[in-house]
């Protein structure tokens, strides 16, 4: 068993030293959060993918994003919510399509692919609200360990 809480502390702190002018901040509602030692890793991988691309979409000196961490009945919720540039509608509906890269110069269009393969093999899900000019929201939720 892994401290989800513990591993985004760690995630977001690699953050603000890359980006300094950035502000991320943890809000949780419990801590410990448990969950499964094998799925830590991968997990981990996906939340910091997921604040570099909230990273990317901000203006960094205005840049604010919430992580937020909470357990709902069975469920380990994981919301990371940003205030930069959004993504549009018709885009919405691509962003995990693999290959495909919306609004980044070097993107792949692998990150939220594996991310949505992944948890979903884990029995869990993952939802990504946005409205241009005001922000995304990219909601996870897996199996309690």
């Amino acid at each position: 068993m892994s401290d989800l809480v513990s591993l985004c502390k760690k995630i977001v702190s690699e953050k603000k030293t890359l980006y300094p002018s950035v502000n991320v901040n943890i809000v949780e509602t419990q801590s410990p959060i448990h969950i499964k030692g094998d799925n830590a890793l991968e997990i981990g991988r996906i939340v910091s993918n997921i604040l570099q691309n909230s990273i990317e979409a901000c203006e960094q000196k205005n840049c604010i994003i919430n992580l937020s961490l909470y357990v709902e009945s069975s469920l380990i919720s994981i919301a990371i919510q940003d205030n930069g540039k959004g993504i549009s509608a018709e885009n919405l509906e691509d962003v995990f399509i693999r290959g495909v890269s919306i609004n980044k110069q070097f993107g792949t269009g692998l990150g939220l692919a594996h991310a949505k393969e992944y948890i979903e093999s884990i029995g869990g899900s993952i939802h990504i609200s946005s409205k241009v000019g005001k922000g995304t929201l990219v909601t996870i939720r897996i199996p309690a360990a």
